[in-house]
């Protein structure tokens, strides 16, 4: 990583644990595959943007993480520790500025990480809020800065607070691919409805 790099973290649980909720509708084997191709859409979104000069993933597992790309071992038994650890292995890389994302945003696209990254140039600090603005599906940090992750339930504004403890400014983003993450059955309808010509999402349930 060169020096002043801009880094993205990218935290994913090893893929049999993720979106258990969702076993119901698609059984374990189906799980498996959407939390493959959630992560992929990520990592194409992210590896397009040509302000981020790095991509680390942090998992207990590299599954099918390209080789190119570095895999931090986690335990993966929590999500907040699992970006601490990566915004230190960035660091010690030489970042400057960070960008955490989740895994399972199935509708991310490089534009709305450019919003992300340009808002969190501006302000010093970005969130970019979930449909319901409650929660964090994506942030924007000074890499060197003591901020605490608060990634869970309410999470929006406890980094918001975080931001604000830091003396940082904080600016929120609504950017469509940052506004659907997909945790249970109940988010499907939402993402199914939102206009996206000539896309699909990037697993089987979405084209029935």
């Amino acid at each position: 990583m060169a020096e002043q790099a801009c880094v993205a973290i990218i935290a994913v649980n090893e893929r049999r644990r993720c979106k258990t909720r969702l076993d119901g509708l698609l059984g374990p084997d189906g799980r498996v595959e959407l939390a493959r191709a959630m992560l992929d859409r990520v990592l194409a979104a992210v590896r397009a943007v040509p302000g981020l000069d790095a991509v680390l993933v942090v998992s207990p597992e590299r599954d099918r993480v390209p080789d190119c790309i570095p895999v931090l071992h986690d335990s993966g038994d929590d999500l907040n520790a699992a970006m601490d650890a990566g915004r230190r292995e960035a660091v010690a890389r030489g970042a400057r500025e960070l960008l955490a994302l989740p895994a399972d945003l199935p509708l991310l696209r490089p534009v709305d990480v450019v919003r992300l990254l340009a808002a969190g140039r501006r302000s010093g600090v970005a969130i970019a809020m979930d449909r319901r603005c409650l929660g964090t599906n994506g942030l924007y940090l000074p890499a060197g800065m003591p901020f605490g992750f608060r990634f869970g339930a309410g999470s929006c504004a406890r980094h918001e607070a975080e931001a604000t403890r830091l003396g940082l400014g904080v600016r929120r983003v609504r950017s469509p691919g940052l506004l659907a993450d997909l945790d249970t059955a109940e988010d499907l309808p939402d993402i199914l409805a939102r206009p996206r010509v000539g896309e699909r999402l990037p697993f089987a349930v979405a084209a029935s």
